[in-house]
């Protein structure tokens, strides 16, 4: 007898290789795991050593959360967005990324995770956490087993004004600030 479909398990299994092609298959015994192409949609094969960068979002996945952050987005002055991260991947108010996000997220050489709050693992939380971290955040680590570094935070995010290519010069100068080569492909070709 196949499980119940358990989109949660779904979603995080899904953000493993958030850029790869994940879908679902329903495995005997009660589990979902997803079925992955090992490589990007961009060509770059995910490993081991490969980049990690977790864009971290000021909201949560919950209907609950998308509302609220609707009606904070809604009530906020065009200046002080509370979510600069949403506003670079999404426009705004968009469930969907753009087509210039996504074509900027091909020019990173790294994993990308794009989490909510209440998606976060343990160890990412407790970082934020001890290092009094606000929310949206960009964090970075040379592979899925290194130390997490800030890479950006919400002033960062603000400053870049939805621009994706200040955005992509920021990164790679705090990335190797911070001992991670994302090799950002700046003039717009795909990596």
């Amino acid at each position: 007898m196949y499980a119940p479909f358990d989109q949660n398990a779904y979603n995080s299994h899904c953000l493993k290789f958030n850029r790869g092609g994940c879908t679902p298959s329903i495995i005997l015994g009660g589990s979902i795991a997803p079925t992955y192409d090992q490589e990007n949609t961009d060509g770059m094969n995910v490993s081991s050593s490969t980049p990690v960068l977790y864009i971290i979002y000021n909201a949560k996945a919950s209907l609950a959360g998308k509302l609220n952050y609707a009606y904070r987005k809604l009530k906020a002055s065009t200046e002080d967005s509370p979510c600069a991260a949403c506003d670079l991947t999404h426009g705004g108010l968009s469930l969907t990324e753009t087509a210039e996000w996504t074509a900027t997220k091909r020019r990173i050489h790294a994993e990308v995770k794009q989490l909510h709050t209440d998606e976060l693992d343990a160890d990412v939380i407790k970082f934020v956490q001890t290092e009094g971290l606000r929310y949206p955040i960009i964090l970075g680590r040379k592979s899925n087993n290194d130390d997490l570094k800030v890479l950006m935070q919400r002033q960062d995010l603000q400053g870049c004004n939805k621009s994706h290519s200040e955005f992509l010069s920021l990164l790679e100068k705090r990335g190797l600030a911070e001992g991670l080569d994302l090799r950002m492909d700046l003039n717009g070709s795909s990596l």
